[in-house]
Protein backbone atom coordinates (compact mmCIF):
# COMPACT_ATOMS: atom_id res chain seq x y z
CA UNK A 1 0.00 0.00 0.00
CA UNK A 2 2.80 1.90 1.04
CA UNK A 3 4.21 1.43 -2.00
CA UNK A 4 1.34 2.27 -4.55
CA UNK A 5 0.99 5.53 -2.49
CA UNK A 6 4.37 6.56 -3.17
CA UNK A 7 4.77 5.50 -6.69
CA UNK A 8 0.94 7.96 -7.05
CA UNK A 9 2.65 10.65 -5.80
CA UNK A 10 5.97 10.64 -7.72
CA UNK A 11 2.99 10.20 -10.75
CA UNK A 12 1.37 13.46 -9.67
CA UNK A 13 4.42 15.56 -9.18
CA UNK A 14 5.67 14.77 -12.39
CA UNK A 15 2.77 15.83 -14.09
CA UNK A 16 2.63 18.87 -12.17
CA UNK A 17 6.03 20.08 -13.24
CA UNK A 18 5.82 18.97 -16.71
CA UNK A 19 2.58 20.45 -17.24
CA UNK A 20 1.99 23.45 -14.64
CA UNK A 21 0.40 26.18 -16.11
CA UNK A 22 -0.43 30.13 -15.76
CA UNK A 23 -3.32 31.36 -17.16
CA UNK A 24 -4.07 34.96 -17.49
CA UNK A 25 -7.12 37.08 -18.92
CA UNK A 26 -7.39 40.71 -19.58
CA UNK A 27 -8.70 43.58 -21.44
CA UNK A 28 -7.24 46.19 -24.04
CA UNK A 29 -8.36 49.17 -26.10
CA UNK A 30 -6.78 51.25 -28.56
CA UNK A 31 -6.89 52.56 -32.24
CA UNK A 32 -7.88 50.58 -35.11
CA UNK A 33 -6.35 52.02 -38.67
CA UNK A 34 -7.30 50.74 -42.23
CA UNK A 35 -4.70 50.64 -44.20
CA UNK A 36 -4.34 51.56 -48.39
CA UNK A 37 -7.11 53.95 -50.34
CA UNK A 38 -9.44 51.11 -51.34
CA UNK A 39 -13.57 50.87 -51.25
CA UNK A 40 -13.31 50.42 -47.06
CA UNK A 41 -11.45 53.95 -46.85
CA UNK A 42 -12.52 56.04 -50.07
CA UNK A 43 -14.76 58.98 -49.60
CA UNK A 44 -18.53 57.77 -50.39
CA UNK A 45 -18.78 59.41 -54.03
CA UNK A 46 -22.40 60.24 -55.58
CA UNK A 47 -24.95 57.96 -55.01
CA UNK A 48 -26.00 55.52 -57.90
CA UNK A 49 -25.48 51.82 -58.50
CA UNK A 50 -22.76 50.56 -58.69
CA UNK A 51 -22.67 46.97 -59.67
CA UNK A 52 -19.46 45.46 -58.90
CA UNK A 53 -18.36 47.05 -56.41
CA UNK A 54 -16.27 45.49 -53.87
CA UNK A 55 -17.46 42.02 -55.73
CA UNK A 56 -21.37 42.76 -55.10
CA UNK A 57 -23.78 45.59 -56.04
CA UNK A 58 -23.50 48.86 -54.08
CA UNK A 59 -24.97 52.41 -54.25
CA UNK A 60 -22.11 54.42 -52.78
CA UNK A 61 -18.72 54.35 -54.47
CA UNK A 62 -16.65 53.68 -51.01
CA UNK A 63 -17.55 53.45 -47.45
CA UNK A 64 -15.41 56.27 -46.19
CA UNK A 65 -14.22 54.31 -42.84
CA UNK A 66 -11.87 56.01 -40.55
CA UNK A 67 -10.05 54.93 -37.52
CA UNK A 68 -11.58 53.95 -34.82
CA UNK A 69 -11.28 52.75 -30.94
CA UNK A 70 -11.18 49.32 -30.69
CA UNK A 71 -11.64 46.94 -27.64
CA UNK A 72 -10.38 43.00 -26.71
CA UNK A 73 -10.68 40.38 -24.13
CA UNK A 74 -7.55 38.66 -24.12
CA UNK A 75 -5.97 35.18 -22.78
CA UNK A 76 -2.64 33.85 -22.18
CA UNK A 77 -1.82 30.49 -21.24
CA UNK A 78 1.47 29.02 -20.00
CA UNK A 79 3.23 26.04 -19.83
CA UNK A 80 6.24 25.39 -17.99
CA UNK A 81 7.33 22.73 -19.92
CA UNK A 82 6.80 24.63 -23.53
CA UNK A 83 8.84 28.02 -24.47
CA UNK A 84 5.82 29.54 -26.03
CA UNK A 85 2.59 31.08 -24.30
CA UNK A 86 -0.87 30.27 -26.21
CA UNK A 87 -3.25 33.55 -26.60
CA UNK A 88 -6.56 33.52 -27.87
CA UNK A 89 -8.62 36.92 -28.54
CA UNK A 90 -11.98 38.17 -28.86
CA UNK A 91 -11.36 41.75 -30.64
CA UNK A 92 -14.18 44.13 -31.63
CA UNK A 93 -13.53 46.18 -34.36
CA UNK A 94 -15.59 48.89 -34.57
CA UNK A 95 -15.40 50.63 -38.11
CA UNK A 96 -17.33 54.06 -39.07
CA UNK A 97 -17.33 56.70 -41.91
CA UNK A 98 -19.65 60.06 -41.74
CA UNK A 99 -19.74 61.90 -44.44
CA UNK A 100 -22.51 64.53 -46.30
CA UNK A 101 -24.03 63.30 -49.47
CA UNK A 102 -25.96 64.36 -52.13
CA UNK A 103 -29.55 62.67 -52.30
CA UNK A 104 -32.65 63.14 -54.71
CA UNK A 105 -35.94 63.43 -52.27
CA UNK A 106 -39.19 62.50 -55.00
CA UNK A 107 -41.36 63.99 -52.55
CA UNK A 108 -40.31 67.17 -52.79
CA UNK A 109 -38.26 66.92 -56.49
CA UNK A 110 -35.04 68.12 -55.73
CA UNK A 111 -32.07 67.38 -54.36
CA UNK A 112 -30.68 67.78 -50.68
CA UNK A 113 -27.79 66.75 -48.58
CA UNK A 114 -27.89 64.02 -46.18
CA UNK A 115 -25.58 63.32 -43.41
CA UNK A 116 -24.83 59.57 -43.93
CA UNK A 117 -22.90 57.18 -41.54
CA UNK A 118 -21.48 54.04 -43.05
CA UNK A 119 -21.14 51.00 -40.31
CA UNK A 120 -19.37 48.13 -41.41
CA UNK A 121 -17.90 46.56 -37.95
CA UNK A 122 -16.02 43.11 -37.25
CA UNK A 123 -15.77 40.86 -34.38
CA UNK A 124 -12.58 38.77 -34.84
CA UNK A 125 -11.32 35.99 -33.12
CA UNK A 126 -7.91 34.88 -32.82
CA UNK A 127 -5.95 32.26 -31.71
CA UNK A 128 -1.94 31.99 -31.45
CA UNK A 129 0.91 31.57 -30.28
CA UNK A 130 3.39 33.98 -28.19
CA UNK A 131 6.90 33.92 -27.28
CA UNK A 132 8.31 36.48 -24.60
CA UNK A 133 11.81 37.52 -23.75
CA UNK A 134 12.10 38.14 -19.98
CA UNK A 135 14.26 40.79 -18.85
CA UNK A 136 13.90 41.08 -15.70
CA UNK A 137 10.29 42.46 -15.11
CA UNK A 138 10.47 43.75 -18.47
CA UNK A 139 9.46 41.19 -21.12
CA UNK A 140 9.50 41.87 -25.15
CA UNK A 141 7.21 39.79 -27.33
CA UNK A 142 6.18 38.81 -30.70
CA UNK A 143 3.27 36.56 -32.03
CA UNK A 144 0.96 35.21 -34.62
CA UNK A 145 -2.65 33.87 -34.56
CA UNK A 146 -5.18 33.02 -37.29
CA UNK A 147 -8.14 35.27 -37.00
CA UNK A 148 -11.96 34.22 -37.57
CA UNK A 149 -13.83 37.57 -38.44
CA UNK A 150 -17.69 37.36 -37.82
CA UNK A 151 -17.90 40.53 -40.38
CA UNK A 152 -21.14 42.36 -39.78
CA UNK A 153 -23.65 43.63 -42.97
CA UNK A 154 -22.69 46.82 -44.34
CA UNK A 155 -25.12 49.19 -43.09
CA UNK A 156 -26.01 52.85 -44.20
CA UNK A 157 -27.57 55.39 -41.96
CA UNK A 158 -29.05 58.68 -42.27
CA UNK A 159 -32.13 61.12 -40.94
CA UNK A 160 -34.97 61.27 -43.86
CA UNK A 161 -37.65 63.79 -42.74
CA UNK A 162 -36.57 63.45 -39.38
CA UNK A 163 -36.57 59.95 -38.98
CA UNK A 164 -33.82 57.52 -38.60
CA UNK A 165 -33.41 55.30 -42.18
CA UNK A 166 -31.10 52.52 -41.83
CA UNK A 167 -30.21 51.00 -45.75
CA UNK A 168 -28.48 47.90 -45.63
CA UNK A 169 -25.83 47.52 -48.28
CA UNK A 170 -25.10 44.38 -48.65
CA UNK A 171 -24.11 40.92 -46.73
CA UNK A 172 -20.95 39.99 -45.52
CA UNK A 173 -20.26 37.12 -43.28
CA UNK A 174 -17.10 34.94 -41.90
CA UNK A 175 -13.80 35.80 -43.12
CA UNK A 176 -10.61 34.12 -42.16
CA UNK A 177 -7.00 35.86 -41.87
CA UNK A 178 -3.94 36.38 -39.93
CA UNK A 179 -2.58 38.92 -37.04
CA UNK A 180 0.95 39.31 -35.85
CA UNK A 181 2.47 41.39 -33.40
CA UNK A 182 5.31 42.65 -31.38
CA UNK A 183 4.88 44.37 -28.16
CA UNK A 184 6.69 45.62 -24.46
CA UNK A 185 4.81 44.07 -20.96
CA UNK A 186 5.83 44.84 -17.45
CA UNK A 187 5.07 42.70 -14.92
CA UNK A 188 3.36 44.97 -12.06
CA UNK A 189 3.67 42.52 -9.85
CA UNK A 190 2.86 38.23 -9.14
CA UNK A 191 -0.48 38.75 -10.29
CA UNK A 192 -1.35 42.01 -12.46
CA UNK A 193 1.13 43.09 -16.03
CA UNK A 194 0.27 45.94 -18.26
CA UNK A 195 0.99 45.54 -22.48
CA UNK A 196 1.73 48.07 -25.12
CA UNK A 197 1.37 46.08 -28.64
CA UNK A 198 1.44 47.05 -32.26
CA UNK A 199 -0.57 44.64 -34.55
CA UNK A 200 -0.60 44.06 -38.02
CA UNK A 201 -4.03 42.30 -39.31
CA UNK A 202 -5.22 40.83 -42.83
CA UNK A 203 -8.98 40.23 -42.03
CA UNK A 204 -10.27 38.74 -44.97
CA UNK A 205 -7.32 36.94 -46.82
CA UNK A 206 -9.87 33.59 -47.16
CA UNK A 207 -13.33 33.46 -47.87
CA UNK A 208 -14.09 36.96 -49.41
CA UNK A 209 -16.23 37.32 -52.43
CA UNK A 210 -14.66 37.42 -56.08
CA UNK A 211 -13.38 40.93 -56.41
CA UNK A 212 -13.60 41.66 -52.83
CA UNK A 213 -10.99 43.84 -51.74
CA UNK A 214 -8.56 42.77 -49.26
CA UNK A 215 -8.81 44.67 -46.00
CA UNK A 216 -5.51 45.26 -43.99
CA UNK A 217 -5.07 47.29 -40.75
CA UNK A 218 -2.76 48.07 -38.04
CA UNK A 219 -3.70 48.24 -34.51
CA UNK A 220 -2.38 49.55 -31.26
CA UNK A 221 -3.63 48.51 -27.99
CA UNK A 222 -2.94 48.93 -24.17
CA UNK A 223 -3.60 45.69 -22.24
CA UNK A 224 -3.70 44.89 -18.70
CA UNK A 225 -3.69 41.40 -17.30
CA UNK A 226 -4.94 39.48 -13.91
CA UNK A 227 -3.26 36.26 -13.57
CA UNK A 228 -6.26 33.93 -12.47
CA UNK A 229 -4.16 30.57 -12.45
CA UNK A 230 -0.35 31.75 -10.75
Amino acid sequence: MKSMIKYLSVIIITVNIVYSQTISIGLGSGINMIQGNNFYTEDFGRIGLYTQKNGTQTNFAGLGLKNEYDLSINAKIGFSSLPVIFIAQLHYLPMRGNQSVEMWDFLATHSHYENVKTINDIWSYGFGLRYNAEFNNLYPFCSASFLINNWNNAILQFDYQEHLSTWAQYKNGIRYGYNISMGLGYNISDLFEIEIEGSYSLLNEYNRRDGEVKMNTVNTQFKTYYTILP
